[in-house]
């Protein structure tokens, strides 16, 4: 029996085609559940953002706390495991994209609110209030797809209130905002 390698590469090639189909299926059904996730975190931040009191709400930064939402995952698929880390620096690779300047302290305050929304929480203080709402507006969603995410609920809770009480003095309008935050974060929790 005479081998064949044309009929070998046609092989070859048809099967490559046929995996890269499949890979292919399987990365947009991963997107689009990461696309209806990034829309259900940017409802609950407006649902958390709008229980808060009025005092609470003048010190979030509506656009700031929106594109945060929208952008949080965007390197999921460039690292799982780090994407909070290296977000920034894929959304700087494509700032031609957004409408608005690329000055290093939008980016940096962006980059901050999307680093805090995982592992631990140590965004710039300026921002703490809109990485507050944002980290748990992210347990929120994963809780509600998957109750066994209690334990990284409640941490995620632990973590803001060590922040702000650490970084802001009792009194001051970012330490009054993490006992409006608490309310509103259940009030969300519960819809």
């Amino acid at each position: 029996m005479p081998f064949d390698l044309p009929g070998c590469y046609k092989l070859l090639t048809g099967h490559y085609e046929d995996c890269l189909e499949r890979q292919t299926a399987c990365l947009k059904e991963k997107m689009d559940g990461h696309l209806l996730h990034t829309k259900r975190v940017l409802t609950i931040c407006s649902e958390i953002a709008e229980a808060l009191p009025p005092e609470g709400r003048s010190l979030v930064n509506r656009e700031l706390l929106s594109s945060a939402a929208v952008l949080h995952d965007i390197a999921k698929f460039d690292d799982r495991d780090d994407h909070h880390k290296i977000a920034e620096k894929v959304i700087a690779g494509h700032i031609d994209c957004l409408n608005w300047e690329a000055d290093g302290f939008a980016m940096k305050t962006l980059g901050s609110v999307i680093r805090a929304h995982k592992g631990s929480f140590e965004p710039e203080e300026d921002c703490a209030c809109e990485a507050a709402i944002l980290r748990m507006a992210d347990k929120i969603d994963m809780l509600r797809w998957d109750g066994d995410k209690k334990k990284e609920y409640k941490r995620g809770l632990e973590k803001i209130e060590e922040y702000f009480k650490g970084h802001f003095p009792s009194g001051s309008p970012k330490a009054l905002f993490l006992d409006d935050f608490l309310p509103a974060v259940q009030a969300s929790l519960r819809d």
